[in-house]
């Protein structure tokens, strides 16, 4: 089955006639969908605590910064070398 990044990239690469037929049936689908089952708002499915797990262990290193910030005496040296400098 393919992922919904997947199938956008698909159909962008469509012609713009054919983008506006398939835009047209996925709305006619919606429409219907709606028809059948009121105003209800599907049911989300919950996550077991093995996908939970999954999601984690899949972004786990994705924030981790390249350089890390500096410490507070890391930035004290450098601004108590400057003003010795300009001081001169």
């Amino acid at each position: 089955m393919l992922t919904q990044q997947e199938i956008f990239q698909e159909a962008i690469t469509l012609p713009y006639k054919e983008q506006a037929e398939l835009i047209e049936k996925i709305s006619e689908n919606l429409k219907h969908g709606i028809a059948e089952n009121g105003n209800e708002k599907t049911k989300e499915k919950e996550l077991s605590i093995s996908e939970r797990m999954a999601i984690v262990k899949s972004l786990a290193g994705s924030l981790k910064m390249e350089n890390p910030p500096m410490t507070k005496e890391e930035t004290r040296e450098i601004y108590y070398e400057r003003l010795s400098e300009k001081y001169k």
